[in-house]
């Protein structure tokens, strides 16, 4: 039989595991339950798919999403080992040879999510195989105290009982704090588990923006997007309704931020439209991507430097794991957290289920997020406190480590300074106040953006047609101005 080493070079072309992937590898050949606690782009998927290859018969992979599970299934038909998943999306057609090829035996891996796991006709099949292992990937979502917690996970043990008595369970999971730990080896049952646990250490930049307005949060927001340049970025939002408005509203000012069509994604796009969407940002057709958490999870993209969260998320878990996306080719990279006084209402208003004790949990993680983000210490050092790790050093790049970082653009203030001399010769010749000539808001982002034509004016919200006609088109006539451009 080869070795864990020579099936990765083999079907991977690596020449060497990452950190902790060999002893969680050879604990799985072993026989024994495992609970893998790896970052966000820890390489958790190597873990079960090498054991996958050397085990006999069939390992059962339950994971949450069905982009997920087309992901995994592409990468590893494409490396010549056999596997399928078995989900909604598939026509009952296909589902039906699927299912026949199941029954011969013919997969190695097969992929498919925790309310498909409970049909009985699936079930009966599974109990004729050969299984040697089950892995529950995101296995977060079993604990009441993960922070994406999905009932039909937490039926899953008893489930894979009926199946398997005696089958080796995989738990992998990114973000579990020590007490979710103890939930899941709990709930699945899990004898004696072979634990792996590596640094929640990341080489990502954290900085927490806080604006007194949410027109001052879009202005930083346009401001991180034009110093960054056509950078791979994700921009999270909490609902689908903003993913909607922001998207419009960058891809309305892609000219003046010098960036290329921005995507969008959520779950309440359509399945195809979700998947053109993340093809065009995985192939760097669109290179910023505005998104709720629904996008993301198994996004293998590795030269993303940086995500930027527009609003609060609903725990220092999901955070964690959305800034996990950025600096998985091993690069520096950063992430951008930008608040305004309304961010705590939408995340409360999420937080509340029908369930109280869920509702109370979820609330409690807010509040941990909230904490996190007033400490004084280095942003890395009370993230992975949070963990249950202890950093014996600063990271010495989050903004309480380096707190001179800002993006500043020498230019953009010049010209600042210039419109608010403009504006206030105008006030005192009219006898008006200066903001009802121009607003702070409205000088800071001709700032940034430079409009040089009418037309460019009425691309930009803030600034309406009687504005433009008797402010607009005399600034445009400055040669002060003109000569910015």
């Amino acid at each position: 039989m080869p070795t864990p080493q020579e099936v990765l070079k083999h079907f991977w072309q690596y020449d060497h595991f990452r950190s902790g992937q060999l002893k969680i590898i050879e604990a799985a050949l072993n026989g024994r339950d495992v609970l893998a606690l790896l970052p966000t782009g820890g390489g958790k998927s190597i873990c079960y798919q090498v054991p996958a290859v050397l085990l006999p018969g069939l390992t059962i992979v339950i994971s949450p999403l069905i982009s997920l599970m087309q992901d995994q299934v592409q990468n590893l038909l494409s490396r010549g080992i056999p596997a399928t998943y078995l989900a909604s999306s598939v026509d009952k057609q296909e589902m039906s040879s699927r299912m026949i090829k199941l029954r011969n035996g013919e997969y190695t891996l097969v992929y498919l999510s925790p309310e498909r796991l409970k049909q009985d006709a699936i079930q009966a099949v599974f109990k004729t195989l050969t299984i040697s292992l089950i892995v529950i990937d995101e296995a977060h979502c079993i604990s009441q105290w993960g922070h994406s917690f999905r009932p039909p996970y937490r039926a899953i043990a008893a489930r894979v009982k009926l199946i398997r008595p005696d089958t080796p369970i995989m738990a992998l999971t990114a973000t579990a704090t020590p007490q979710t730990a103890l939930d899941l080896i709990a709930t699945l049952r899990l004898q004696d588990p072979y634990t792996e646990k590596l640094s929640f250490f990341r080489d990502i930049a954290i900085h927490v923006w806080r604006a007194n307005h949410v027109m001052h949060k879009d202005l930083q927001l346009l401001l991180l997007l034009k110093q960054l340049g056509n950078q791979p970025t994700i921009i999270y939002a909490s609902t689908r309704e903003n993913v909607e408005l922001v998207a419009h509203w960058l891809n309305s000012l892609k000219t003046f931020l010098k960036l290329s069509s921005v995507g969008k994604y959520h779950a309440g796009m359509g399945a195809d439209d979700r998947e053109a969407e993340q093809r065009a940002f995985l192939e760097n057709t669109t290179k910023i991507m505005v998104a709720t958490s629904a996008f993301g999870m198994g996004i293998d993209k590795p030269d993303i430097t940086t995500v930027i969260h527009y609003q609060l998320p609903g725990s220092i878990e999901q955070f964690y794991q959305e800034i996990g996306r950025a600096g998985r080719g091993g690069q520096h990279s950063q992430s951008h957290l930008l608040l305004a006084p309304n961010d705590l209402t939408i995340q409360q208003a999420m937080a509340t289920t029908h369930d109280s004790k869920q509702t109370t949990r979820n609330s409690h993680k807010l509040r941990s997020l909230i904490n996190f983000t007033t400490q004084n210490c280095c942003r890395m050092q009370g993230l992975c406190a949070y963990f249950g790790e202890q950093l014996e050093t600063r990271c010495s790049f989050c903004d309480r480590c380096d707190p001179s970082f800002h993006f500043y653009n020498q230019d953009t203030d010049h010209l600042s300074q210039q419109l608010s001399h403009w504006r206030t010769i105008l006030a005192k010749h009219h006898n008006y106040h200066p903001a009802s000539i121009l607003n702070d808001a409205q000088l800071q982002l001709i700032s940034l953006l430079k409009p040089t034509s009418v037309q460019e004016f009425k691309s930009i919200s803030l600034f309406g047609k009687l504005w433009i006609d008797r402010w607009g088109k005399r600034l445009l006539s400055q040669s002060w101005y003109n000569t910015q451009h």
